[in-house]
């Protein structure tokens, strides 16, 4: 629906957003998780809570300014799309899943979350049609996100209690809370930077010619011996990819419209990839791996509704 060039400018808007929100966060999820469990018992619950979350607020805000000023004043392209997933961060202001997590509030984070996603799919099918809904799609995730803070907030407002700030206490839980953040941000690194960093950055393609596994791993590490970009060998193995699902397509016929789907559709190197060795534009869907569920799913209501007649 949205296409590979779409949907890699909502991927790398989406994940610059995250990290400002994660620096917003500092390592809040897991101290405040550990904290809010080790005193839930106290009278002083509401204290440590506002405490903690009040670094978070603080921290966040001064992030969504950041991120605003970096939005406004430096991105040319998709502007837009880049300021309205600054939700992200106003989300990551409003996270307290972590004091419901440090209460055992474990059904009511879980279920929240599960119909937030159900809804937020929903919409997706219902008003995602072209890549020009890019903005709109943006709006659905980062509000779905919205939504499961606000109904966080719900269902914690009375074990919360009335705001209060200590000064002392608050900055007390900023060196634990930065020296929990070294290893979130050290796992971020190998979850989210691709995608800020892939694509961009290559400028030439590398062969990448053995169809074995361990043939073309052998063929990476030579590469990298010899001081090629990674990037670029990164490109080579999506245009590795590429030309191997072309040749079994090829077999088959490929006729208008050409539609991936599974997790690797999510993966706009290997989409362009394609898309170049094919000649044909190739639509996607945001939510590509979760085809394969639906259709089970669809199966399996069909086998019910046939046994039942």
């Amino acid at each position: 629906m949205l296409g590979a060039d779409m949907l890699g400018v909502y991927s790398y808007s989406r994940t610059l957003a995250t990290y400002f929100g994660l620096f917003g966060m500092l390592g809040v999820k897991n101290y405040g998780n550990r904290e809010i469990s080790m005193h839930r018992d106290t009278g002083d619950l509401n204290i440590w809570f506002w405490s903690i979350y009040s670094v978070q607020f603080l921290a966040s805000l001064l992030m969504l300014i950041v991120y605003l000023g970096y939005t406004f004043f430096f991105v040319r392209e998709d502007q837009a799309v880049t300021a309205v997933q600054a939700i992200l961060i106003v989300d990551s202001m409003l996270d307290i899943s972590w004091f419901l997590f440090g209460m055992e509030q474990f059904k009511k984070t879980t279920t929240c979350s599960m119909v937030v996603k159900i809804l937020t799919t929903a919409a997706v099918f219902l008003i995602i049609r072209e890549p020009g809904d890019l903005l709109k799609y943006c709006l659905i995730m980062s509000g779905g996100t919205f939504i499961n803070q606000f109904l966080l907030w719900f269902y914690a407002r009375k074990l919360v209690g009335r705001p209060v700030f200590d000064g002392g206490r608050v900055l007390a839980h900023v060196k634990p809370m930065l020296i929990l953040f070294i290893p979130v941000v050290a796992v971020s690194l190998y979850t989210m930077m691709d995608k800020l960093m892939l694509g961009a950055m290559s400028t030439k393609e590398v062969a990448i010619s053995s169809t074995c596994t361990v043939f073309a791993e052998s063929e990476v590490i030579s590469q990298l011996s010899m001081g090629t970009n990674k990037c670029d060998i990164i490109n080579g193995i999506h245009n590795s990819v590429a030309s191997r699902v072309v040749g079994l397509a090829h077999r088959v016929g490929v006729v208008d419209r050409v539609v991936m789907t599974g997790g690797v559709a999510q993966n706009t190197g290997v989409v362009k990839a394609l898309e170049k060795q094919l000649g044909h534009e190739i639509s996607t869907s945001p939510l590509t791996q979760y085809n394969g569920a639906l259709g089970a799913a669809l199966f399996a209501y069909q086998r019910v509704t046939q046994d039942a007649k």
